[in-house]
């Protein structure tokens, strides 16, 4: 068993968790409907990362076995994309969508960080299973990411959310 691979899955899990907690958080704060709406997608996204990888540690651990990413992740989703504690990111009382800003700049930030640490991961590790699993949470972190600069653009320039429908397709 790659101990390093493992531990670095371990981190991921970590990272997953913060960032789901974080995204629901946000959707629990934002007062607009289509912003509330991009966080429970955002959420709903890391969950299922937190649930591949929550399935990785198991086989790895129970019967020395990396799974493949089509094992880990929807077979779409696969096909289409080839430290700070959430409750501190976010304002306590968000009124109006000038909140939702100062929500989708830390959220940018947090998905930076993951992107940075998937990389770093996905270069360390040696082990090639574990590396393209890697390869693929950056793809789709990055994908988050994109996702959020479109939001905070139109919000920021135009005062409204963008419409997630288009978004999220």
């Amino acid at each position: 068993m790659d101990k390093e691979a493992l531990s670095a899955v371990k981190i991921a899990l970590s990272l997953e968790r913060e960032e789901a907690d974080y995204y629901r958080l946000a959707a629990s704060k934002t007062q607009n409907p289509r912003g509330k709406k991009v966080f429970q997608l955002l959420a709903e996204e890391e969950e299922k990362h937190l649930e591949a990888l929550k399935k990785q540690v198991e086989s790895v651990e129970g019967k020395n076995t990396w799974l493949s990413d089509e094992e880990l992740f929807d077979k779409l989703v696969c096909k289409t994309l080839k430290r700070t504690k959430p409750c501190d990111l976010i304002p306590d009382s968000p009124g109006s969508d000038s909140d939702g800003i100062q929500a989708l700049e830390k959220a940018i930030e947090i998905e930076k960080k993951s992107i940075e640490f998937y990389e770093r991961a996905a270069c360390d590790i040696k082990h090639d299973s574990a590396s393209k699993m890697f390869h693929f949470l950056i793809e789709s972190e990055k994908e988050h990411l994109r996702e959020l600069e479109i939001q905070l653009t139109f919000l920021s320039s135009q005062g409204i959310w963008y419409d997630n429908e288009v978004v999220f397709s």
